[in-house]
């Protein structure tokens, strides 16, 4: 299990716990060696290996762990802005949510809206693709 957090400084940071592996307090996680500022009105939303935060101009960032490492993504446009201080979920997509993973959030028109940020994954059990 994985608990990511802002620190006092607007990074962010991650523990890891993995039952009987670590000391009660868990391990510091690979993401604090990728140091990444966060917003400080921003809120997080997270599912290993995905976490999701807004930045001061409402663009969604999105960060994910694959081959290793980990990548930052902030959504180019209008296809992923959230309305200020907008509540958010990162949810699986499909059973390999490890390859594709959605989030929801409030759009600046006040809507709940879903985004899927992998499209390739082709599953019947998984979301509808696209915004």
């Amino acid at each position: 299990m994985y608990l990511y957090y802002v620190d006092e400084a607007s990074l962010l940071r991650g523990q890891r716990f993995r039952d009987g592996l670590t000391p009660s307090k868990g391990a510091s996680s690979d993401i604090n060696r990728f140091p990444l500022k966060v917003d400080r009105g921003s809120r997080l939303a997270a599912y290993f290996p995905f976490v999701l935060t807004e930045d001061v101009n409402g663009k969604l960032r999105w960060i994910h762990w694959k081959d290793d490492k980990w990548y930052n993504r902030t959504f180019d446009g209008d296809d992923a802005t959230a309305a200020p201080g907008s509540g958010m979920v990162v949810l699986p997509v499909a059973v390999t949510y490890v390859d594709a993973a959605g989030f929801l959030y409030r759009d600046k028109g006040g809507q709940l809206t879903p985004y899927t940020t992998n499209t390739s994954v082709h599953d019947d059990r998984a979301w509808s693709y696209g915004k």
